[in-house]
């Protein structure tokens, strides 16, 4: 009878013990990269978007620098409208997402896949400079 009572105890304590530890925890999954609009207005980095000198395919020279002391992930989304600060230029549409690892107070440079989406204002110059936009609609 013993040994039946022990048993049937041991049973239900690791059946216990068991459900416990699966018990799924409603924690949010952490996004793990950040919108470049985000971490702009947060001061995670600074960024400067050059024109290259072409309405479209490789249009926009990125330079990036990260401005806290740990590594982070930028986010730049392909829909992402960047604004020309000249109102008679055209603004860019960045048609490629992409994902870039920035160390610790890390820069870098590089190009960004894009297209002009203004037809009736001019095609911007190597030397016009652009904001980041807003996400444009999908739908």
């Amino acid at each position: 009878m013993n040994k039946k009572i022990i048993t049937i105890t041991s049973v239900l304590f690791i059946s216990v013990l068991f459900a416990f530890t699966y018990i799924p925890e409603n924690k949010p999954v952490e996004e793990k990269a950040i919108s470049i609009e985000k971490a702009i207005k947060e001061g995670i980095v600074s960024a400067e978007f050059q024109g290259t000198g072409t309405y479209s395919g490789d249009a926009i020279n990125l330079e990036i620098k990260s401005l806290i002391p740990v590594d982070t992930i930028i986010r730049i989304e392909a829909g992402r409208r960047l604004t020309s600060d000249d109102t008679t230029l055209q603004d860019i549409l960045i048609v490629r997402e992409l994902e870039l690892f920035l160390a610790a107070y890390e820069t870098k440079k590089l190009n960004l896949f894009g297209f002009c989406c203004q037809a009736h204002n001019g095609a911007p110059k190597w030397y016009s400079f652009f904001k980041v936009g807003v996400m444009e609609d999908s739908s």
